[in-house]
Formats: C-alpha cells, structure tokens, sequence
C-alpha cells in the first residue's frame, strides 16, 4: 500500500510540474528525495 500511494504522488507530482512548465530536473529531484527517503 505505502509502495502504491508512492506512485501515485510521484505520478500527481509528474503532472503537477508538467503543468507548471517546470522542467524534468525538478521532478528527478524530488523522485531522488522520495527514493533516498525510504
């Protein structure tokens, strides 16, 4: 379940900075900080 809701916040947050025009750098950041976090 915690490996599910992970996903789905890394997907929403994809989507999120997508539509912010910010680029791919940001989310590899924050996909890299969720990784190190668990």
């Amino acid at each position: 379940d915690a490996k599910c809701a992970i996903l789905l916040i890394k997907k929403k947050l994809f989507i999120y900075t997508q539509d912010l025009g910010i680029n791919h750098y940001f989310f590899d950041f924050i996909n890299r900080f969720i990784l190190t976090a668990n």
